[in-house]
């Protein structure tokens, strides 16, 4: 695959735009996290239900997270033509998928298609 400028460039567009919206991911649940810790400081005696709809907050927060971050690699794979963590290179595919179609059809032809 020849990588071109306007390639590198969509690329290492791609892959600001998904740091920059981890960064965003990653601040809320550092905000949740203090806000958490801040409250238990601030109330020692929280009632159970209290500490455990918290916990649970976080844990669907990190949830999100995670999520998201697997879209935009999964995104990323695709822009850059990722298929099972192997690099393709699609026009070199096509050109030699049209060769073999170009042989298959000149055997017909010939009527000398074996097999």
């Amino acid at each position: 695959m020849e990588v071109t400028p306007d390639h590198i460039e969509q690329v290492s567009a791609t892959v600001d735009a998904a740091m920059i919206n981890i960064r965003e991911q990653l601040d809320i649940w550092i905000g949740l996290i203090t806000g958490a810790m801040q409250k238990v400081r601030d109330d020692p005696v929280l009632t159970r239900k209290e500490v455990t709809e918290g916990v649970r907050e976080l844990a669907r927060t990190r949830q999100i997270l995670l999520h998201e971050r697997d879209r935009l690699l999964e995104t990323f794979k695709q822009e850059v033509g990722i298929v099972h963590d192997t690099l393709i290179d699609f026009e070199t595919e096509r050109i030699a998928i049209a060769g073999k179609l170009d042989r298959l059809r000149a055997a017909g032809e010939a009527d000398d298609i074996s097999g």
